[in-house]
């Protein structure tokens, strides 16, 4: 049994570590040890590595630039090829560098978690590179042109720093590797602008805020029709941010913005806002959600252009500015759509033409500066990946690669529907599978947190390993994610975030009395904050649930403030030491409501990362000792790296995942 940790203490005992290694080391004996998985982790390994993947690239300069990692680099490689060849589907690849060779030059294991191309010089880039994958991570600056690190160049120590580009010799750089720098929640709140040559002795500081806001972040918004703007964000919560922009004197003047606002981008003299609240001016009232064009001059904001005022069950989802150009992806009715705007030359605002194309899902991947192009994926669970391009300019679309189909499922269907929750609220969700049948075992998915979304993408491994077997896939849009739009994110939050929980219950029960399985096929499947959803669930339905895996999970919620960048996390969920929120986290957090578990719970397999430092693995050691303690089928498997976001090498990617579908098909029989 593991020794609990005490709350207070960041680090974890030498005792708890090996007692934790030790229960991961029995997890790999009872899943890993056996020809039938190597087996597995080959064939998810050789998918991963498939050369039929969709390139998705940055396009600079009429040059692609592609992060690739496959058998032959697992650690990746950053390489590079003519655009005109890229588009022809005959792509001259020139690799630029190997994540591989800057372990040595680092003396850490290191892998790559971000690249920055400076525009107006797209050769010179910020390297990101995190020891073991976590949030930190050294910055290098590196030549694309001559593959060489550049001496004397901008570098920076491992930290949680936010870094962007101001031009070809500045940066704005906000440091996070000295405690000095840092913020309650671990992240930068200071900002300073470097130029090339520059120390910290001889660099300008021009920002400093209090320790007890969540992170400062500083950058330059390129105006491909108007001026260049140097903004400053702080942010007070996950969801309340501040902006300034900084004059020529290098000084921060506050823009007088709605109450949580966010900046979506600038063109022609006009900041694009996505308003969290109503905003009620002089003679308009936008309503929350909605995209609107204001214009600024002078440190003023003057009139506003309404470009997206949502309707019911209509979610903003991501924005884009080109040279004249604005394009959106939204949600209608949680299905994937697109709107476009172009700012003519008088600063009037018209709605264009946007593309149309059938998909539940799109993604915005890039837009070159200084054209009307815009790259965009599109996919849903039945239907493979389709990259688009579209110029805005003709109105062109083109179709620039399509994903081969990686399983042949010949009954397969994508079905939506809705669940009624505890309180009424209607709940969407989408079910995937051959067959109808209760004893069809069935993956819930579920986040339901932050306004992230749970949306029917294509899964090409548990398409190999769970669909073409028998199984289905449920993704429950629950409140808390960003689905319907703002409010269904707001309706989940602090005293409320409960809400997800019961409207995942309430997919649960629906599927249930559908026949579309029973609760002996039932499996709850969540990440980080859907790991406590997930979690929370099964405390209130044990006898509905089968199986669940709980990943890099969030479970102490009387304590999270404490552990890695809990701290951050408090618009969401609610102070724990203020009294309005005790009793929701009470209710809400695992580790107190497995206590008032009366009966059998489901097998529960926990994953988490030593080198996590966003939801660090205090919250799955202290879950897998309470189930210890309660004597639940529970098991523990720990990665040695990869960070909260899984970012490792390609053969430890296939090796856990790997893990949670070898726990799935050993409980099922698949």
């Amino acid at each position: 049994m593991l020794t609990p940790y005490r709350p207070d203490l960041e680090t974890f005992s030498e005792e708890t570590q090996l007692l934790a290694e030790k229960s991961s080391q029995c997890t790999e004996i009872l899943l890993c040890q056996n020809p039938a998985f190597y087996a597995l982790q080959q064939e998810i390994q050789q998918s991963l590595s498939d050369p039929t993947h969709i390139p998705v690239c940055e396009e600079h300069n009429d040059v692609m630039y592609h992060f690739l990692q496959d058998e032959h680099y697992p650690k990746g490689v950053y390489r590079a090829c003519d655009a005109q060849y890229y588009r022809a589907a005959l792509p001259n690849w020139q690799i630029l560098f190997s994540v591989a060779d800057f372990d040595e030059i680092l003396g850490e294991d290191v892998y790559l978690t971000g690249i920055s191309h400076c525009e107006t010089c797209p050769t010179q880039a910020l390297l990101f590179l995190s020891p073991q994958g976590s949030d930190a991570a050294f910055v290098l600056e590196f030549d694309l042109a001559t593959k060489k690190i550049v001496e004397n160049g901008f570098h920076f120590p491992c930290g949680k720093n936010h870094i962007e580009w101001r031009d070809k010799d500045s940066l704005w750089v906000c440091p996070a590797f000295d405690e000095r720098h840092l913020t309650h929640s671990g992240y930068p709140r200071e900002v300073w602008l470097f130029n090339r040559g520059d120390s910290f002795e001889t660099a300008t500081p021009v920002f400093q805020a209090a320790s007890d806001v969540v992170s400062v972040e500083a950058w330059r918004y390129l105006d491909t029709q108007g001026k260049d703007l140097d903004m400053i964000c702080v942010n007070h919560g996950f969801f309340t941010p501040e902006y300034f922009v900084v004059d020529k004197n290098n000084q921060p003047i506050a823009l007088p913005l709605p109450d949580g606002a966010q900046l979506c981008g600038v063109l022609g003299g006009f900041l694009l806002l996505r308003l969290q609240k109503a905003w009620q001016r002089t003679k308009q009232t936008h309503k929350s959600g909605s995209l609107i064009a204001v214009k600024f001059a002078k440190g003023q904001l003057l009139e506003a252009f309404i470009l997206f005022n949502p309707a019911e069950k209509q979610s903003l989802q991501c924005v884009e500015t080109s040279r004249h150009c604005v394009l959106i992806h939204y949600l209608d009715n949680v299905s994937a759509s697109l709107k476009a705007w172009q700012l003519n030359e008088g600063g009037a605002w018209r709605e264009i033409v946007a593309p149309q194309v059938s998909a539940k899902t799109i993604e915005l991947t890039d837009q070159p500066l200084g054209g009307d192009v815009f790259y965009f994926l599109a996919e849903d669970t039945v239907n493979p990946p389709v990259l688009y391009l579209w110029d805005a300019g003709c109105d062109e679309l083109s179709i620039i690669r399509r994903r081969k189909a990686v399983f042949d499922i010949e009954n397969l269907q994508l079905k939506q529907d809705i669940a009624t929750s505890q309180d009424g609220t209607e709940v969407p969700y989408f079910w995937c599978g051959q067959n109808e049948n209760p004893n069809t075992p069935t993956i819930v998915l579920v986040y339901g947190g932050f306004g992230e979304n749970t949306l029917p993408t294509y899964q090409e491994i548990l398409g190999k390993h769970w669909l073409a077997k028998g199984g289905a896939i449920v993704f429950a849009c629950v409140r808390g994610g960003g689905e319907l739009g703002v409010d269904w994110h707001n309706a989940a939050q602090r005293q409320n975030k409960y809400k997800a929980v019961e409207d995942l219950i309430a997919v649960v029960n629906d599927i249930q009395r559908k026949n579309r399985t029973n609760p002996d096929h039932t499996v709850l499947q969540g990440g980080s904050n859907g790991a406590l959803i997930a979690m929370s669930a099964v405390c209130k339905i044990p006898q509905q649930i089968a199986a669940l895996v709980a990943e890099v999970p969030i479970a102490d919620m009387l304590h999270y403030t404490q552990f890695g960048a809990g701290a951050s996390w408090i618009d969401e969920y609610g102070d724990p030491n203020h009294t309005d929120f005790q009793a929701a986290l009470h209710r809400l957090s695992p580790i107190v409501q497995l206590d008032s578990v009366n009966g059998k719970l489901p097998a529960i397999l926990i994953t988490a990362d030593l080198s996590d430092d966003r939801v660090t693995p205090i919250h799955a050691l202290k879950l897998y000792a309470k189930l210890t303690d309660k004597n639940a089928n529970a098991l523990l498997y720990l990665n040695e790296s990869g960070g909260h976001d899984g970012n490792t090498s390609i053969k430890q990617t296939a090796k856990n995942t790997a893990v949670v579908i070898q726990f799935l098909q050993q409980q099922f029989g698949l």
